[in-house]
């Protein structure tokens, strides 16, 4: 590891999640239901994101849609993958991603407005479409959605629009609104994170995780109230549950890289603030109620195909189904894979 290192990158880690204060959120009756979508997904080397890992796995790019129960039934999506033809991202973006991974991707086999519509989603009844950040495995084909539907970015999410690997997906003119959610609005605090209540009612909070990239949220679903449970949906807080669970005390760092010169540098938008954020979800992820899930997480996914639960059927009763500890047996089983290659 390089040595000439300005920001002290070298020097960061994971602090213990028993060091984090939680918060627990507001009780409520009000509840959403939570479905997981294809989205595509990455063929990449664990040590693209964890320091001293070897070895390849397979990130899915999880799309989830959450619909508010009772009568208004208002429905949003959170991320939206891949496009469904990859060929439309172009040669030049190609060659510029294919500095980061050192793998392939590929967008779902059925388009994610094509997936809902199979299943009787009329698509102008969506009050929104959640992005936890503006990478483009996230932006996915929304320029197939109705222009009515808007689009929802965190805190400085705005002016990350348009980069290398920000390329929206549609003309900024295209007449759908992007409402840029204010810092000052993530006005409670739910769990370890600052929080804004989108739905007004407990049901869905979007909380401020950043780190990865400015703006970067998290959604917070009740999934039922009776017992109270949620399922954590962190984005790209983390890219592998190797560098935060708490169901192990092994944690690698996050990847570093060297440019010509020797200097340490990092994918991240701010590496100390992800590490915080990691911590952070660490200490949500040790509430037995809440299950943590990420966009790119190939546990989870396991875990929740073999049980027959991808959309259209719900992620709801994921604790009477016992699904946590599995995703838990998942991962360490993984571990010990990449672990015994080192």
């Amino acid at each position: 590891m390089a040595t000439n290192d300005p920001k002290g990158l070298a020097s960061l880690s994971l602090a213990a999640s028993s060091t984090v204060s939680f918060t627990p959120p507001p009780e409520s009756s009000n509840c959403v239901t939570v479905s997981a979508l294809e989205g595509g997904g990455f063929d990449n080397a664990l040590g693209m994101w964890m320091q001293g890992v070897k070895g390849n796995f397979e990130m899915p790019s999880l799309v989830f849609k959450i619909t508010e129960e009772g009568p208004s039934k208002r429905g949003v999506l959170f991320d939206l993958g891949l496009r469904k033809d990859c060929t439309v991202y172009g040669k030049d973006f190609c060659d510029h991603i294919f500095e980061f991974i050192s793998g392939s991707f590929w967008g779902p086999d059925v388009s994610v407005p094509a997936q809902l519509r199979q299943h009787g989603v009329n698509l102008t009844g969506l009050e929104s479409i959640i992005f936890s950040h503006t990478h483009f495995d996230h932006l996915g084909d929304l320029d197939l959605f109705p222009t009515t539907v808007g689009a929802v970015v965190g805190p400085g999410a705005s002016a990350t629009i348009g980069g290398p690997i920000n390329m929206w997906p549609e003309p900024l003119e295209s007449g759908r609104q992007i409402r840029e959610i204010a810092a000052t609005e993530f006005n409670l605090r739910i769990g370890a994170f600052d929080a804004y209540d989108f739905f007004g009612n407990g049901s869905l909070y979007l909380l401020s995780t950043p780190g990865h990239l400015p703006g970067h949220m998290s959604a917070l679903a009740r999934t039922s109230s009776s017992p109270s449970e949620f399922i954590l949906l962190i984005g790209d807080a983390s890219h592998h549950r190797g560098l935060f669970t708490c169901c192990t005390h092994s944690h690698p760092k996050v990847s570093l890289s060297e440019d010509a010169d020797g200097v340490l540098s990092t994918f991240e938008h701010s590496l100390p603030d992800m590490y915080a954020t990691m911590a952070g979800v660490a200490r949500m992820e040790a509430e037995a109620n809440i299950m943590v899930v990420l966009s790119h997480d190939p546990q989870f996914t396991k875990v929740v195909k073999g049980h027959g639960k991808m959309w259209p059927e719900t992620l709801n009763g994921w604790g009477a189904g016992g699904w946590k500890a599995e995703v838990d047996e998942v991962f360490l089983a993984d571990q010990a894979a990449y672990l015994a290659a080192k």
